[in-house]
């Protein structure tokens, strides 16, 4: 996870939010790159927060990926860092939130 700025508040980079999506969706990140267009050696750079040309590009791809695979709650906002409330649904019902309560 992040880096914690208090027991309370978790703050996730860009990187985490992305692993968070695949690991959620229970892919590798070879697949992840067949959904994204991208390599794997490209998604584990992005996780581990080395430099993404266009964030933005590859937030909007990762949603479009989620909600194809039926995972809607993975909003683009969320993956930017914009928001905090990132609570996801999963097919089980089960709630997870992506940030500490």
């Amino acid at each position: 996870m992040g880096v914690i700025v208090s027991p309370m508040q978790p703050v996730w980079t860009f990187g985490d939010r992305l692993a968070r999506i695949r690991k959620t969706m229970k892919l590798s990140q070879t697949q992840m790159g067949a959904l994204v267009g991208a390599s794997q050696k490209t998604i584990g750079r992005w996780e581990n927060d080395e430099p993404v040309r266009d964030p933005h590009s590859v937030a909007s791809a990762y949603e479009r990926a989620a909600r194809e695979m039926g995972f809607p709650e993975y909003a683009y906002d969320w993956i930017m860092g914009r928001s905090e409330a990132g609570y996801l649904r999963l097919p089980n019902s089960q709630d997870i939130c992506a940030t500490a309560a």
